[in-house]
């Protein structure tokens, strides 16, 4: 697994580049946090399918995927702080292909996802993005220990004109003793940049969802919305909402692996 822990990690050296003096600590500090995480589900990974490595489609899988992540990272550090951009594409599929490749160390993952279309100024963007990923990696870390399979749900969606919400949302086990804000610092300090919080609790089902509610810049179109908005159901509570999604069928990616599951 070498290979694809040198995939994972080259764009995760911190990039100074044009990075205003006060966002220099965080974007300092979110990759070393990122590749502590991603040595950790790595290790699981191995762990758990130590057999895995000798076979060579499921390698040239997982290191398209690897390099797929590498990629989407990149663009979002050398991507212009202030230019408007859109989230929804990179959002996607940097969830998706998490889930894909570090999924089977828990063995089955259903991931449910519902992503509108909106654009946010590019430090926003990857602030919004790498949240979604810091999310999904500690869900994938704690939410699932000692289980064999899952389900995970993240959605971005308007609440108004104005404002929009992420969320991430499992069906596995409550957080312990730590909050999950303390596991998830540093997504609350890219909320920062969202000019929100990060805000967690636990579901009436006994997993957890995180939100991250945040304004609109006063540039994005409301022409971006995604069409098919207009054919879902009347909007429930962020939270009802978030419970429902986690026992429907909607935009489901299922990473399992053979001789995992239960």
């Amino acid at each position: 697994m070498g290979n694809l822990l040198t995939i994972l990690l080259q764009h995760n050296a911190f990039r100074g580049g044009q990075t205003c003096d006060v966002l220099r600590p965080l974007w300092a500090d979110e990759p070393m946090h990122r590749s502590y995480n991603l040595l950790r589900l790595m290790s699981l990974l191995k762990q758990r399918i130590p057999l895995r490595s000798c076979d060579c489609l499921s390698q040239d899988i997982e290191l398209s995927l690897a390099a797929n992540i590498a990629e989407i990272h990149g663009t979002l550090a050398t991507a212009p702080g202030r230019q408007l951009m859109p989230c929804s594409p990179a959002l996607r599929e940097m969830v998706v292909d998490l889930v894909e490749l570090f999924g089977p160390a828990i063995g089955l993952v259903e991931l449910t996802t519902e992503i509108e279309r909106l654009s946010l100024p590019g430090f926003q963007r990857r602030a919004l993005v790498l949240a979604a990923s810091e999310l999904v990696m500690i869900a994938l870390l704690h939410a699932f220990k000692s289980r064999r399979r899952g389900r995970l749900i993240v959605r971005l969606q308007r609440s108004s004109s104005r404002r929009a919400c992420l969320t991430v949302a499992d069906d596995g086990i409550a957080y312990g003793g730590d909050s999950p804000e303390a596991r998830s610092r540093v997504a609350a300090d890219l909320a920062g940049l969202l000019a929100s919080t990060l805000v967690c609790r636990q579901a009436s089902h006994g997993g957890t969802i995180a939100q991250i509610d945040f304004a609109l810049d006063a540039q994005e179109s409301s022409s971006q919305i995604d069409a098919a908005r207009n054919r879902r159901r009347p909007r429930l509570v962020r939270e009802e909402l978030a419970e429902t999604l986690l026992r429907s069928d909607r935009e489901v990616t299922t990473a399992s692996v053979a001789g995992v599951r239960e």
